[in-house]
């Protein structure tokens, strides 16, 4: 059952990969858009 386990794991750092590929991008927008708003608002 090891290659079960390895593909689990394999499985999981993929997940993780792609999670990452979405949330990051989307704090780093939403960082710079509230900073532009901030900016914008005369902060």
């Amino acid at each position: 059952m090891t290659w079960f386990n390895s593909l689990a794991t394999w499985k999981q750092v993929v997940i993780v990969g792609l999670l990452l590929l979405v949330i990051v991008p989307l704090i780093y927008n939403l960082g710079y858009n509230l900073g532009s708003f901030l900016a914008q608002s005369g902060g």
